[in-house]
């Protein structure tokens, strides 16, 4: 399956308050909490508990949004 689908069919499951993990890359993630997504889960807003900036990703982006505790 590409990754692109698979990331989008995790990010459709995501809900606001939802606590994640951020992959942006092999070597760096992050926890974060929802913030917002859009009606077709093709974006999604993330308030990093670091208390970084709300940050927004697209779904085409190599970007890997996941539940704590679930795995895709």
């Amino acid at each position: 399956m590409p990754k692109e689908h698979a990331t989008r069919e995790n990010w459709a499951r995501l809900r606001p308050g939802d606590h994640v993990t951020v992959s942006e890359s092999a070597h760096y993630s992050y926890k974060a909490t929802v913030d917002v997504l859009t009606e077709d889960a093709r974006v999604v807003w993330v308030l990093p508990e670091s208390g970084d900036i709300r940050r927004a990703f697209d779904c085409r982006e190599e970007i890997v949004i996941s539940r704590m505790g679930d795995s895709f």
